[in-house]
């Protein structure tokens, strides 16, 4: 039985517009499906709004960039450092994927390590010379 069985498959509409957004189809933005398609952003919306309710399992759509992103640090093992450097971006701009996609529940490891820094003021010489 495939999504487009029984008493909960998409309309048409539903699942044009889910290949037009969905990151493993074409990926367009809302708006880009909307203006591909002739009709409003708020039709986009609500379709792909129906069209979770009744396939949740093609759900969160991602942006091509998120769905990048994650591929690298989940399926290749890539660090913040290097996703950044090959994608010429800054670190910062990864960890706000990252956290974007935690929000998304797609993503479930710890966050990033960030770097700190210590007052070495405040610690012992053993710690000192660790570091």
């Amino acid at each position: 039985m495939t999504i487009l069985d029984g008493p909960k498959c998409l309309t048409k509409m539903e699942g044009i517009v889910v290949g037009k957004c969905h990151h493993g189809c074409e990926g367009l933005s809302a708006l880009d499906a909307a203006k591909s398609l002739g009709i409003t952003v708020q039709i986009v919306l609500m379709h792909l709004r129906n069209a979770e309710k009744k396939a949740p399992q093609l759900f969160p759509i991602l942006t091509v960039k998120q769905a990048e992103i994650l591929h690298l640090y989940t399926v290749e093992g890539w660090s913040v450092a290097m996703i950044a450097e090959v994608r010429e971006i800054s670190e910062a701009t990864v960890r706000g994927y990252l956290r974007r996609l935690r929000d998304k529940g797609v993503l479930h490891d710890d966050k990033p390590n960030r770097s700190l820094s210590f007052d070495e003021t405040t610690m012992s010489q053993y710690v000192v010379k660790k570091w």
